[in-house]
């Protein structure tokens, strides 16, 4: 055997392990992104949903129905009711309809968590970036 062949081999035997160990990336990469899509489609359906819609209009409602003269400050109390804090987050909410057991806020009345009525938990998950489809193309031929 001669330089020649030896390098041929070599570079064979390395470009064939870097295909394998792609493949595995790629597969493990196809599967963490279909399943961030789903968790992204399933909370924006319950967050999206008339039962939460209309949990988040009766809270606003109930928290701003007072106005506030103006010179209050926060947490003193005008004719009875205390001046609200804008850090304000509302306290979890049991529903019980929609397939929703269990909304927990955050602040400005958006949704920190949903809990289902199967028992499961959904946060608000970002949809994944476009490119992270091309990166499962693209492991096996880097």
């Amino acid at each position: 055997m001669n330089l020649r062949e030896g390098t041929r081999r070599t570079g064979l035997a390395l470009g064939s392990g870097g295909a394998i160990v792609g493949g595995f990336a790629s597969v493990s990469e196809l599967q963490t992104v279909p399943a961030q899509s789903e968790r992204h489609n399933k909370f924006k359906q319950f967050a999206n949903s008339d039962v939460v819609r209309q949990e988040r209009t009766t809270l606003q409602a109930d928290e701003y129905s007072t106005p506030i003269p103006p010179g209050a400050t926060l947490g003193q109390p005008v004719d009875g009711t205390f001046v609200t804090n804008p850090e304000y987050i509302p306290p979890p909410v049991d529903i019980n309809s929609g397939g929703i057991r269990t909304i927990h806020w955050a602040k400005d009345f958006g949704i920190f968590s949903i809990e289902t009525v199967d028992g499961e938990t959904i946060f608000p998950t970002p949809p994944p970036v476009a490119w992270a489809y091309g990166l499962v193309v693209l492991f096996p031929i880097l």
